[in-house]
């Protein structure tokens, strides 16, 4: 399908609804590329931490430090910090993803040296060994230590960037819903979410994506936003969604995420529709009439500040998705934002399908370890909150979930826009409607 014509280029076309949507709601500067003068401040920040990394290291253990071993580290340092920054303002895909990976991975990996690092110094102190002036029989024991510590926390590192950053895992559930009639009984919907194709995430990964995606054999498509940051590969991107979705009985939906905003909405809404995919903006549609029909509802990003502001925002745009919807409709909810279950819990939403939280990235079960957190985090919730750490199940053996109550996912995302997961690894979901047994 040709689309040349529908894509406008021109820059003073380009944000119209975002930008309205992001200063009405203060949020208008996020819209903007990185200044130089928040480049230099993010790059000192980052350096203070690197030098803390290597003086730690260097008390520590002696060895490192030398001149040349500091020169070489503040060098990798600061040419790995100007090609992530490069990145954002090349054509995307100027740069191997692994190459940014690495890069990446060479800024994180003194973050780890900066955890390790003390309890090190202390477990020596315990111990009667004294870095600075150390035992003969003891020099050993620091030599060693001080080439086995730096290797593990980069390598530590490199594995939540190259291997569980990369590594996409297929959850398969089946859903039990209230009164499910006979013919939507195994009904499979794919979820893809947070995929953020850009820097980290390759054309090449995408592919892997919808190959593994089609491989499940769904019945339709769901993708529930961030789909896209490096809209140079907008059209591209549609055109291989459109591909996976000609071959599904129902195609492909798509909700809004805040990254869609932040980097083109109107030239990806363009996409969208030309490609076929339809995007659910606090509507509704029926995909499949029968006696109990099935009804895909889509709601925006919430972009309020405020609290208050963005609970009322959220019921106004449930309301008006669920407007046409009957009653004895089996309803599913698409939505970014994972404060969304709230609500679909409330309106009797079967299946709410949401993402935006990664997970966490780091994170055991549904337990996030970063400070970030989200009243749902990860995995299924219901009205009595998270129903537990549900691992899905084989192709031919879904995990059964629920008994027929509305019920909420928060997918851990196809992809990221920093390359880092430890426990929380990439995910596509599959969800395959089922029959509660006392319905």
């Amino acid at each position: 399908m040709i689309v040349e014509n529908t894509i406008i280029t021109n820059k003073n076309e380009r944000f119209g609804e975002s930008r309205d949507i992001l200063e009405k709601y203060g949020w208008e500067d996020n819209v903007k590329g990185p200044s130089i003068m928040i480049f230099l401040g993010f790059s000192m920040a980052v350096l203070l931490f690197e030098w803390l990394a290597i003086v730690l290291l260097g008390r520590v253990f002696p060895m490192y430090l030398s001149k040349s071993v500091r020169i070489i580290y503040g060098a990798v340092a600061l040419l790995s910090m100007a090609l992530l920054y490069v990145s954002r303002y090349v054509p995307i895909g100027t740069f191997p993803e692994a190459m940014l990976k690495g890069a990446f991975w060479l800024l994180a990996a003194p973050f780890a040296l900066l955890i390790a690092l003390p309890a090190i110094y202390a477990l020596f102190r315990v111990m009667g060994v004294r870095p600075s002036k150390p035992s003969e029989s003891r020099r050993t024991l620091i030599k060693r230590a001080g080439i086995a510590v730096p290797v593990l926390c980069y390598s530590s590192m490199g594995y939540g960037v190259f291997d569980k950053a990369g590594d996409l895992v297929v959850n398969r559930y089946a859903v039990a819903v209230q009164g499910l009639p006979t013919e939507l009984a195994g009904l499979r919907i794919a979820q893809l979410s947070d995929v953020h194709l850009g820097v980290f995430v390759s054309l090449d990964k995408l592919d892997e994506m919808l190959r593994l995606t089609e491989a499940e054999r769904p019945d339709m498509l769901v993708i529930t936003g961030d789909f896209i940051d490096g809209v140079g590969w907008t059209e591209e991107a549609m055109a291989r969604v459109a591909r996976l979705a000609e071959k599904l009985p129902y195609g492909a939906y798509f909700c809004w995420g805040n990254h869609e905003y932040l980097r083109d909405k109107d030239r990806i809404a363009r996409a969208l529709d030309a490609y076929g995919v339809r995007a659910l903006k606090n509507e509704s549609v029926c995909v499949i009439e029968g006696r109990r029909p099935l009804w895909l509802l889509g709601v925006d990003y919430p972009w309020a500040r405020d609290l208050t502001i963005r609970e009322g925002d959220r019921e106004r745009m449930m309301a008006k998705a669920m407007a046409d919807v009957p009653t004895d409709a089996v309803k599913v909810l698409l939505a970014h934002h994972s404060d969304f279950i709230e609500q679909g819990v409330k309106y009797g939403i079967d299946l709410t399908l949401t993402g935006h939280t990664h997970g966490g990235q780091f994170a055991i079960g549904q337990t996030a370890f970063l400070p970030v957190q989200y009243r749902y985090m990860r995995g299924f919730y219901g009205a009595g909150g998270a129903l537990g750490d549900i691992r899905g199940g084989a192709a031919d053996a879904p995990t059964k979930v629920g008994h027929g109550q509305p019920i909420g996912y928060v997918n851990s995302g196809a992809g990221s826009w920093f390359p880092l997961r430890f426990g929380c690894p990439p995910e596509i979901a599959i969800f395959t409607l089922a029959r509660n047994e006392d319905s």
